[in-house]
């Protein structure tokens, strides 16, 4: 079973200071608010954890994991997207730019053509 599943399963609440969240909200938040509220759910994990000789691993501990996981995995997505998002905002800039050198190499051609070819290229349209 998939961390998504688990957590809906679970029907997993986040508490933060600007609201409380589904899973499904995670997606709309920025990645500093998310951000902020791993950190917070680390926090809680590692005052949850006291050391132990034995398993002692509390339910509490498996949801505060989910969560981490959960939120983890969607910083990521959302950082991969961006990244996506402005190189495909890059190779559009390139692109209008090198489809203008084009064409001014293109009129150049023109340009330098004769009389008698220029009348050529005319008829040929």
């Amino acid at each position: 079973m998939n961390i998504f599943e688990r957590s809906i399963r679970a029907k997993l609440r986040f508490n933060h200071s600007q609201g409380r969240f589904s899973v499904e909200d995670l997606f709309d938040l920025d990645v500093v608010l998310l951000d902020s509220m791993y950190k917070k759910l680390n926090k809680d994990l590692g005052t949850s954890n006291e050391e132990s000789l034995l398993d002692t691993k509390t339910p509490e501990n498996t949801v505060i994991e989910l969560k981490i996981s959960l939120i983890k995995h969607i910083v990521e997505s959302k950082l991969v997207a961006k990244k996506a998002a402005e190189l495909r905002a890059l190779n559009k800039e390139k692109k209008t730019k090198l489809i203008a050198y084009l064409a001014d190499k293109q009129d150049e051609g023109l340009k330098n053509l004769s009389e008698e070819e220029l009348k050529a290229k005319i008829e040929e349209l």
